[in-house]
């Protein structure tokens, strides 16, 4: 195993931190790649869907028509990335190129999310009243 490289548990953990129908679809995130690396590791419980991030916005009342999608070929963006940093040493953790090409955007890549603010009014945080002090009695 290489310096630097986490198994956090190897593959028998990695599958239980899949939902159990990515875990059949996606078996390959959860596999060991050449380099001795599993992709799917406990930080990536923090990768969410479309579906989700769409529902994250959508709560919020100051915008509308909100879109969420899968950025096509963001899968291939992400790969030729980590292989570009890989080649000239300037990635600071193992590539995961491996595991992006056997997925190849089924299950891992950039979700896209685009929205339109509408009408309502905001508080503007950049007003200059917000950043001075409050004045206390003075005598």
């Amino acid at each position: 195993m290489r310096s630097g490289i986490r198994s956090c548990g190897g593959r028998q953990r990695s599958r239980r931190l899949l939902s159990a129908a990515a875990a059949a679809h996606a078996d390959h995130a959860a596999r060991t790649g050449s380099i001795g690396k599993v992709f799917w590791e406990p930080e990536c419980v923090s990768f969410r869907t479309a579906a989700h991030w769409a529902s994250v916005f959508q709560q919020c009342p100051r915008i509308e028509h909100v879109v969420a999608d899968t950025l096509p070929d963001g899968w291939r963006h992400w790969r030729d990335y980590e292989q570009a940093a890989e080649e000239r040493g300037k990635n600071p953790f193992p590539s995961d190129a491996e595991a992006l090409d056997r997925d190849q955007g089924r299950y891992i890549g950039f979700v896209r999310v685009r929205a339109r603010r509408n009408a309502s009014e905001a508080v503007n945080l950049y007003a200059p009243g917000l950043a001075e002090p409050a004045v206390t009695g003075t005598s």
